[in-house]
């Protein structure tokens, strides 16, 4: 009984488009304190990590390897924060861009060195590639996502947490992950 839209959005822009309803939404918002402060968020429904995209002819093996190099993250995100954080901050050019897909394909093309985002999407974007690239082994931490909503829609935000709630109990979330991701990675309760 909810009709989903799918609409990209600037990420940094994401409470302002909240709040003026442009959208109703925000899927994978990362679960963090400042976001409960002005975004009503769903039960977190997956955890992932914060890792470095790297090419196959690359010689980068370790985080100590990035020095001197070009990085590139998502503007306004939780892993801008989480790379902004880290003493390697003062050692790399960072490249802010609109969004994680555009992140590997700058990585892609050769523009960048790295790219800093979320699991989730740089093994779906690894896994549907013809090329190679590796992960280096250290990441930047973990994460839950949720969906988030505007505070004083809580009507909306119980009825999706409702159709999580019950697609976890039927196994519609489970099948939804194994044809995504190759196992169940849902944290539902």
């Amino acid at each position: 009984g909810i009709e989903l839209v799918v609409r990209p959005i600037e990420w940094g822009n994401k409470e302002n488009e909240l709040r003026d309803g442009t959208i109703d939404c925000i899927g994978s918002m990362s679960v963090v304190s400042e976001a409960a402060k002005s975004i009503s968020l769903s039960e977190s429904y997956v955890k992932e990590d914060l890792i470095f995209v790297i090419r196959s002819d690359s010689k980068i093996k370790w985080l100590r390897d990035l020095k001197g190099k070009t990085i590139g993250v998502q503007a306004g995100s939780t892993t801008q924060d989480a790379l902004n954080a880290t003493d390697i901050i003062n050692d790399v050019t960072v490249v802010p861009l609109a969004d994680n897909m555009l992140a590997l394909r700058q990585l892609k093309e050769g523009k960048l060195d790295a790219a800093l985002v979320d699991s989730l999407v740089a093994f779906y974007f690894i896994f549907s590639s013809n090329e190679r690239y590796f992960v280096l082994s250290d990441n930047l931490g973990e994460e839950e996502l949720a969906i988030g909503f505007r505070k004083n829609d809580r009507k909306l935000g119980d009825k999706v947490q409702d159709v999580i709630s019950d697609m976890k109990a039927d196994g519609t979330l489970g099948k939804i992950s194994q044809k995504w991701f190759g196992s169940d990675i849902t944290i539902v309760k």
